[in-house]
């Protein structure tokens, strides 16, 4: 159980775990020259680290507790494991984060035309 104001993944750490929120809300921020700002808040259902997880590549966003939250956790070497185990769930989970990964790109896309049309 995670604690509100807890810091659950800090930007630049190594994704080694896919995170699903069970209870509670997640706010995914970063930190900017004109300050720190929310990126997304995340309900119960959503994942975190999806890009990270797949890419293997280090956290881009800090994660917080906005309250009294559980988190699943998905390692990274379990995830590799389900492409003999289970390939249909791997396939299934990959469909999701990329569906995931998809509104994370459009939302960015769309912010970035508003700042950028005259």
């Amino acid at each position: 159980m995670l604690a509100a104001g807890e810091l659950v993944v800090r930007a630049g750490d190594p994704a080694s775990e896919l995170l699903v929120l069970v209870a509670g809300e997640l706010s995914v921020l970063v930190e900017r020259a004109t300050g720190r700002r929310r990126l997304a808040t995340l309900a119960p259902g959503a994942t975190s680290g999806e890009l990270a997880l797949v890419g293997r590549s280090p956290r881009t966003a800090d994660v917080r507790a906005d309250r009294a939250s559980e988190v699943l956790a998905l390692r990274a070497a379990d995830f590799d494991a389900l492409a003999e185990r289970a390939p249909d769930l791997q396939a299934a989970l990959l469909r999701n984060l990329l569906r995931g990964a998809y509104e994370i790109v459009d939302r960015g896309n769309r912010e970035l035309a508003t700042v950028l049309s005259p």
